[in-house]
C-alpha cells in the first residue's frame, strides 16, 4: 500500500492528476475507509476542481481521522470550491485548533473569509503578519483588496507592487508550512504572484492605466508554463463533429426516462453565465447547481459503460437505449441531489459542456440548454485578463491561443445548430446588459417557467457563487464591461487577427 501511496504524490506532484486519481481508486480497493487513501483522493479530485466529489473523500477522511489538521484545512477548500462558504470556515477553523500556527491554514481562512464578505475580519487576520510577511503575495493580495474597497487605489497599487518585486531570501513564504519541498514552493509562488498580478492588473484598468494594466495581465500569465499546441483539441472537436453528424442523431437510440431538469448553461468563460444562472436560481422552482462535472464523466466512462475498445466520442456507435437511459437518470439524479426536492429544474453551468451537446441530446433528451455569447474579442481578452484555472483553461494564458480555442468552440456550436434538433437558446451578454427584463422573460419562457420579479434581483441573493465572477454578480447589471477591449488598443493585435471576422 506505501508503494501506491508514494506513486500517488510523485503523480499528484507533477501535475498528472488522471493518473493519481487512477492510483486512488486502486488504494480505496485494498482500504475502502482508510483515511489517508480518502484524503489523496479527495486532493486529487480537488485538483481538478471536481469539488463536490472532493469534499465527500474528506468528509470521509475528516471522520476517520478527526485530528488531523491538514485533512481539515483540505475539506476546507473543497467546501469552499462547493459554495459552502459557512461549512468551510468551521473546517478551517477546526483545522487551526488542531495546529493554532499553521501558515497554509491562515491564507485558507483568509480566502474564506473574503469570499464570504467578511473584509475587516480578513484584515483583522492578516494586520499581525503584514511586516514579517511584507513582500508575500498572498498577504499583499488580501489587504490590497481590503485598501481598493477604503478607496485607497494608489495604496493598494503599492502594495501589490511590493508583493510581486523579488523577495528577500530571509523572508519567509505565508501560506507554507516551514522546510516545504522546493516544488511546492515554485508551486505556491506561481500560484500567489499569479493571482496579486491580475489583481494589479485590474487596479491599474479601474486607474485607466491600460498600457500598465495589459503589461500586468500580460507577466501574470506568464507565471504557469503550459503547452498551447491546439492540435489535441481540434482533433477532438472533428471527432465529435464526425460522430454526431445528422445520420446518427436522427437514428441514435435514446432515454425513455422522460426527465427534464437539467439545465445546461455553456459557451465560453467570461460570458455572462453567472449572471444568468445566478438570474435563474432566483425563481422558486430553479436551483443552480454550479459546475458539476458528472457529465463529463459519463462520457470519458462511457466506453466501458457500452462495451466499446473506442474513445469517446466514437464509442457513441455503441450506445442502446438501455445505457442511455441509465446513464441519463444517474446525470440527473446526481444533479437533483445537490438542491431542494422542491426545485423542478437544476441549473448545470459546467460551461465545457458545450462539447457534450450531442451526448445530452440522447441521454436527456429533454433538458434545455442555454448557450452565453458575447463579442469574441470582448470574450477573449477577458479570458486572458482573468485568473482563470490555467489547468483547466491554459489557453487563455496568451491571446493567440485563446482566440484559436473560440474558433474551435464556434466551429462546434455552429455545427450543433444544424444537426440537433432540440432548439438551443442563444443569450447575448451585451443585450442582456441593456434589456435585463426582457432577455429574462425570453429565458424563463424558453425553459416552461412562469415570470417571477425576484429574477430582476438576482444580486439581492445570499447564495454564494464560486466562480471568478462572484464580486459582478453581487450588485446589479452594469455596462462597464462592455467593449471593454476597446481600450487595449494595439495591444490586442496579435487576438483580432486570428479570430478574423469572427
Amino acid at each position: 500500500m506505501q508503494r501506491l501511496v508514494s506513486m500517488v504524490r510523485q503523480a499528484y506532484e507533477a501535475g498528472r492528476f488522471a493518473q493519481a486519481e487512477t492510483l486512488c481508486e486502486q488504494l480505496l480497493a485494498q482500504a475502502k475507509d482508510d483515511a489517508q487513501a480518502l484524503y489523496l483522493m479527495g486532493s486529487t479530485l480537488f485538483a481538478q476542481r471536481r469539488y463536490d466529489e472532493s469534499a465527500a473523500h474528506l468528509e470521509r477522511a475528516a471522520r476517520r481521522a478527526p485530528k488531523n489538521a491538514a485533512v481539515r484545512l483540505t475539506l476546507a477548500r473543497a467546501l469552499k470550491g462547493c459554495g459552502r462558504l459557512r461549512a468551510a470556515l468551521q473546517q478551517i477553523n477546526r483545522s487551526l485548533r488542531l495546529d493554532p500556527d499553521g501558515r497554509e491554514a491562515v491564507e485558507v481562512k483568509a480566502d474564506i473569509l473574503d469570499a464570504s464578505g467578511e473584509h475587516e475580519q480578513v484584515r483583522t487576520l492578516l494586520e499581525p503578519v503584514r511586516e514579517a510577511y511584507s513582500h508575500d503575495a498572498a498577504v499583499a493580495y488580501y489587504l490590497a483588496r481590503g485598501q481598493e474597497r477604503e478607496g485607497r487605489r494608489d495604496d493598494a497599487i503599492a502594495l501589490a507592487r511590493r508583493g510581486l518585486a523579488p523577495r528577500p531570501v530571509t523572508e519567509p513564504r505565508f501560506g507554507l508550512e516551514p522546510d516545504p519541498s522546493p516544488t511546492r514552493v515554485a508551486q505556491h509562488d506561481r500560484a500567489q504572484r499569479r493571482r496579486l498580478g491580475f489583481f494589479l492588473g485590474q487596479l491599474l484598468e479601474r486607474a485607466e492605466d491600460f498600457d500598465g494594466a495589459f503589461g500586468a495581465y500580460e507577466t501574470a500569465n506568464l507565471e504557469e508554463p503550459v503547452d498551447l499546441d491546439p492540435g489535441p483539441y481540434h482533433r477532438l472537436v472533428d471527432a465529435l463533429i464526425e460522430t454526431f453528424d445528422a445520420e446518427l442523431l436522427a437514428h441514435a437510440p435514446r432515454a425513455a426516462h422522460g426527465l427534464e431538469h437539467p439545465i445546461l448553461i455553456v459557451g465560453m468563460p467570461r460570458t455572462g453565465s453567472t449572471l444568468v444562472e445566478q438570474i435563474l436560481d432566483r425563481h422558486p422552482l430553479v436551483h443552480g447547481a454550479g459546475e458539476s462535472y458528472v457529465l463529463r464523466k459519463i462520457a470519458s466512462g462511457l466506453p466501458l459503460a457500452v462495451g466499446s475498445a473506442d474513445p469517446y466520442p466514437l464509442c457513441v456507435t455503441s450506445l442502446d437505449a438501455e445505457v442511455a437511459d441509465r446513464v441519463g437518470r444517474e446525470y440527473v439524479q446526481a444533479l437533483r441531489a445537490t438542491g431542494p426536492v422542491a426545485a423542478q429544474r437544476v441549473v448545470d453551468k459546467n460551461l465545457a459542456n458545450f462539447e457534450n451537446l450531442g451526448l445530452v441530446s440522447l441521454i436527456v433528451p429533454r433538458a434545455r440548454v442555454i448557450h452565453c455569447r458575447r463579442d469574441p474579442v470582448n470574450t477573449c481578452f477577458s479570458c486572458f485578463a482573468t485568473a482563470l484555472d490555467w489547468i483547466s483553461f491554459d489557453y487563455a494564458t496568451d491571446l493567440e491561443a485563446v482566440g484559436r480555442r473560440y474558433l474551435e468552440y464556434e466551429r462546434l456550436i455552429t455545427h450543433w445548430n444544424a444537426v440537433l434538433g432540440e432548439p438551443i437558446l442563444e443569450v447575448d451578454y451585451e443585450q442582456l446588459v441593456d434589456e435585463q427584463e426582457a432577455v429574462t422573460r425570453t429565458i424563463l419562457e424558453f425553459l416552461g417557467l412562469p415570470w417571477e420579479d425576484r429574477c430582476l434581483r438576482f444580486h439581492e441573493s445570499s447564495r454564494p457563487a464560486a466562480t471568478l465572477s462572484q464580486d459582478q454578480v453581487r450588485r446589479p447589471v452594469y455596462r462597464s464591461s462592455v467593449r471593454r477591449a476597446d481600450r487595449f488598443g494595439a495591444h490586442l493585435e496579435p487576438l483580432r487577427r486570428v479570430l478574423g471576422g469572427a
